[in-house]
């Protein structure tokens, strides 16, 4: 191996100390194409909360839909809407109707306009157990979007030194959710 990139300060310090030499590791963090960055990214009002990631387990999808059927119970006009592909798709899907929560929580396919997504959004979530460095953390950080994410490890300081304020949750097994 000649070099390896990776996405953040911290990794490149963890694979220092597994014993892989700093002058092999280069950090290239995750972007956004500056050509697609609003200067004035353009907000609606809104209850909706968004989550894009794929349809997998690491990503908890159920940890967050357990957590939002109390926030729906407290704000009715609450909405959760995700975006993505993956092989837990069908079972999400199966488990929002047996809740009859189709109409709280949507799940959605892959959406190429982020832009729109994003517009009306009062908050977008990260529940993943694991990143290396969250692409949907940083386009919640260019369309102006809030974030409430778990403490994963990596890319989690990037973003509370530059972003705007957020919540940050420490286990999905301690379900220290905000309150609405």
């Amino acid at each position: 191996m000649d070099r390896l990139i990776v996405l953040t300060d911290e990794q490149w310090q963890d694979l220092q100390q597994e014993g892989i030499p700093g002058a092999r590791l280069v950090v290239i963090p995750n972007h956004m194409d500056d050509s697609k960055i609003p200067v004035n990214p353009q907000k609606e009002p809104s209850e909706t909360v968004i989550y894009l990631a794929r349809y997998s387990e690491e990503k908890q999808h159920l940890t967050l839909f357990n957590a939002f059927r109390k926030v729906s119970a407290q704000r009715p006009d609450a909405r959760l809407h995700t975006y993505g592909v993956g092989p837990l798709r069908r079972k999400l899907s199966d488990q929002v109707k047996a809740w009859g929560l189709e109409d709280v929580i949507k799940i959605n396919g892959f959406t190429s306009d982020i832009a729109a997504v994003h517009r009306h959004a009062c908050c977008t979530v990260l529940c993943s157990n694991q990143e290396g460095q969250s692409l949907s953390a940083v386009e919640a950080m260019v369309y102006g979007t809030p974030l409430i994410s778990f403490a994963i490890k990596y890319g989690r300081a990037i973003f509370c030194r530059t972003a705007r304020p957020g919540f940050w949750c420490l286990t999905a097994t301690k379900r220290r959710w905000p309150r609405p």
